[in-house]
C-alpha cells in the first residue's frame, strides 16, 4: 500500500536580521511533487523575485529568501510534499529583528556614493 509522502528532516523555524538572507531546507521520501508556500499561498516565483528554490538528487529541497522584510516576521512557510496517495506539510517561520535606524542610514549614504 502507498504511504503519503515522509520529510526525514522537517523545516525550523529561523531568526535573522532585516535584509538578510534565509534558508528553509528539508528531506522528502516519497514526493512526486513538492510545493513551497507562505501562508498557505503558493509562492509565485515569476512574480516574487526574492525566493528561489533548489532540488538535489537525494530528495533534499530548499526554499531561499534573498531578502527578508520585517513583514516577513511571523510569515508561515509551507513546504507541501505530495504523491499519489497523499500528502504530508512540514511548516516553519521566520522572525525578522529590524535593522537598526543609524545602520539603514549607513547603508543608504554607501550606496548613494556609488
Amino acid at each position: 500500500m502507498a504511504t503519503a509522502p515522509i520529510f526525514t528532516k522537517e523545516m525550523c523555524n529561523c531568526e535573522t536580521c532585516e535584509g538578510s538572507g534565509v534558508m528553509f531546507e528539508v528531506k522528502i521520501e516519497g514526493a512526486e511533487e513538492v510545493v513551497w508556500q507562505c501562508e498557505g499561498e503558493n509562492i509565485d516565483f515569476e512574480e516574487e523575485k526574492r525566493y528561489t528554490t533548489e532540488e538535489e538528487d537525494d530528495g533534499v529541497y530548499k526554499l531561499l529568501i534573498s531578502e527578508v522584510d520585517v513583514d516577513d516576521t511571523d510569515c508561515a512557510f509551507q513546504c507541501v510534499a505530495k504523491n499519489a496517495a497523499g500528502q504530508t506539510i512540514s511548516e516553519a517561520k521566520v522572525f525578522v529583528e529590524e535593522m537598526p535606524e543609524h545602520v539603514k542610514e549607513l547603508i543608504q549614504m554607501k550606496e548613494h556614493k556609488q
